[in-house]
């Protein structure tokens, strides 16, 4: 089995499959839903990420950036494919059981405001939401330049600050969004519902592991 980077999940040959399949699936499920606001689109998108990585687990070097990327391309690769999503009448937002209510409308608001930006800057905006992606490798998801992730940041800030209601503020310097300022609203913001989102989508799983053993 390839070496694998540090951040996916363990290195060299003793990552586990089921592991990564119980630790990750949260955050895929949670892109998902934050690029087609369908929870059961996001889940399909996110088991079948898995179990291509599955497939080819013994040739996978980076399994995070992997499955993030078939997500991606499941969910928007085709106009056939996104004109097929089932947009829900209220949208599906599975949060931990103790998050307050506003909590959940905040969450509830950030999806709605990055659903109303054109279809690439949606897809950058939601990656940035990855704690740990540089602009390089969200360009890698995307099949685009890092340059222009950089534009679309700085074409979809402006809209999402004013559907968020949020002062004007600029773009952090450096590749790395990691070292984004902890002043910087709108990315503390997009990473804030990004950790709720997985949280609830963890507890949901694991209760539905629990409810599965008895």
């Amino acid at each position: 089995m390839a070496d694998r980077d540090h951040r996916d999940g363990g290195t060299g040959s003793g990552l586990d499959f089921s592991a990564f399949y119980a630790e990750f699936r949260p955050s895929l499920v949670g892109l998902g839903v934050q690029l087609c606001s369908n929870f059961q689109d996001a889940e399909d998108a996110a088991q079948y990420a898995l179990e291509e990585a599955r497939i080819r687990w013994a040739d996978i070097r980076h399994p995070k950036a992997y499955t993030r990327k078939a997500v991606v391309l499941r969910l928007t690769g085709g106009r056939r494919l996104w004109h097929s999503f089932r947009p829900p009448a209220e949208p599906e937002i599975p949060l931990p059981g103790d998050s307050p209510v506003e909590e959940h409308m905040m969450v509830l608001d950030v999806l709605a405001a990055v659903r109303q930006l054109p279809r690439r800057q949606r897809e950058v905006m939601t990656l940035l939401g990855e704690h740990e992606l540089t602009a390089q490798e969200i360009a890698e998801i995307l099949g685009i330049t890092a340059n222009a992730v950089h534009q679309n940041i700085w074409q979809a800030r402006p809209r999402l600050r004013m559907l968020l209601g949020l002062e004007p503020g600029s773009v952090s310097s450096g590749d790395r969004f990691t070292e984004v300022s902890p002043s910087d609203q709108l990315v503390v913001l997009l990473r804030t519902a990004n950790t709720l989102l997985r949280r609830g989508i963890r507890a949901a799983q694991e209760a539905d592991r629990r409810e599965g053993h008895r």
